[in-house]
C-alpha cells in the first residue's frame, strides 16, 4: 500500500510538472501522423468518424442485424461499436508503446528529458479517436433509441479506469520492449487476433457456454464488457467485470510504473 501511494504521488508530481510538455508531444503525435497531406490533422477526425460510418452502414443497412434482446431494442452496431472503441484505443497503445523508447533515443540519451512523458503522450494520441468515436456513437444512439442508456452518467469514471490501465500498459510495454525488441512484433499480431478473441463481434448469447466461460478468463474482456455496460446494455450486466477492470487498471498502473522507474536508468545502455 505505501509502495502504490508513493508512485501514485510521485506520478501525479511527474504529470504536473510536465503538463505543457505532454500536451504538446501529444498534440504533435496526432498531427505527425499526417504531416505532408493536404487536410492534415482533419484526418485525424475523418479516420473514425469513416470507420464507425462504415460499421453502421455494413451491419445495420446491408446486413440487418440487430442485438436479440427485447429490452434494449438497439442494433447490432451499437453493440459492435461499444466493444470495438476501447480495443481500438489498446491496440494502438500497445503498438506504440513498444516503440516509446527505441524511436526516441535522441531523447532518451539527454539527462534532463522526463522519459516518462515518451509513453504517455501515446496514450493521450491514442485517446483522440476513440472520444471522436465516443461522440459518433452517442449522437447515433441517441437518433435510433430516441433516448441515451441512464448508465451514460458513469462513462466519465469509466474512462478514468481505462486511461489509468492505458498508462500502466503504456509504461510497462515501453520499458519490455526496450529489451525485448520482438515485443513490438508481438503485439502488432495480438492486435490483429484480438479483435476475435475478445466479445466484440460475438454475440454473448450466439455463443456455447466454454465460449463464454474462456472469454471470462481473459482479463481483456472484463473492460470491454463494461463499456458495453455502459453504452449498449444500460445497466450493470456484467458486474464481476467492473471490479476486475478497476482493481487491474489500478494494477497494471503499479507495475508498470514500477517497473518502468527501476529500468529506465539502463535505457541508454541499449539504444
Amino acid at each position: 500500500m505505501r509502495t502504490a501511494i508513493f508512485l501514485t504521488r510521485d506520478f501525479l508530481v511527474l504529470v504536473r510538472r510536465h503538463a505543457r510538455l505532454l500536451v504538446v508531444l501529444s498534440g504533435r503525435e496526432v498531427t505527425d501522423r499526417f504531416a505532408g497531406s493536404a487536410l492534415g490533422a482533419v484526418w485525424a477526425l475523418a479516420h473514425p468518424l469513416f470507420l464507425m460510418g462504415l460499421f453502421v452502414c455494413v451491419f445495420t443497412f446491408i446486413f440487418g442485424l440487430r442485438f436479440a434482446n427485447a429490452n434494449t431494442g438497439l442494433n447490432y452496431s451499437i453493440f459492435l461499436i461499444a466493444g470495438y472503441l476501447p480495443w481500438m484505443a489498446f491496440q494502438d497503445i500497445s503498438v506504440k508503446s513498444c516503440a516509446a523508447i527505441t524511436n526516441n533515443a535522441n531523447l532518451v540519451k539527454q539527462v534532463v528529458f522526463p522519459l516518462e512523458v515518451l509513453p504517455l503522450k501515446g496514450v493521450l494520441a491514442s485517446l483522440v479517436p476513440q472520444m471522436i468515436g465516443l461522440a459518433f456513437l452517442t449522437v447515433y444512439t441517441a437518433v435510433v433509441s430516441g433516448a441515451l442508456p441512464g448508465t451514460y452518467v458513469l462513462l466519465p469514471f469509466v474512462l478514468i479506469i481505462q486511461v489509468v490501465g492505458f498508462f500502466g500498459v503504456a509504461f510497462l510495454l515501453a520499458a519490455l520492449a526496450t529489451f525485448l525488441r520482438d515485443l513490438k512484433e508481438v503485439m502488432t499480431l495480438h492486435a490483429v487476433a484480438g479483435l476475435y478473441l475478445l466479445p466484440i463481434l460475438f454475440v454473448p448469447t450466439s455463443l456455447p457456454p466454454i465460449v463464454n466461460k474462456l472469454l471470462f478468463l481473459n482479463p481483456l474482456s472484463h473492460p470491454i464488457w463494461v463499456f458495453q455496460d455502459v453504452l449498449f446494455y444500460g445497466e450493470f450486466a456484467h458486474p464481476w467485470s467492473w471490479f476486475f477492470s478497476a482493481v487491474g487498471a489500478v494494477g497494471l498502473f503499479i507495475v508498470g510504473y514500477g517497473i518502468f522507474r527501476r529500468v529506465k536508468v539502463y535505457f541508454g545502455n541499449v539504444l
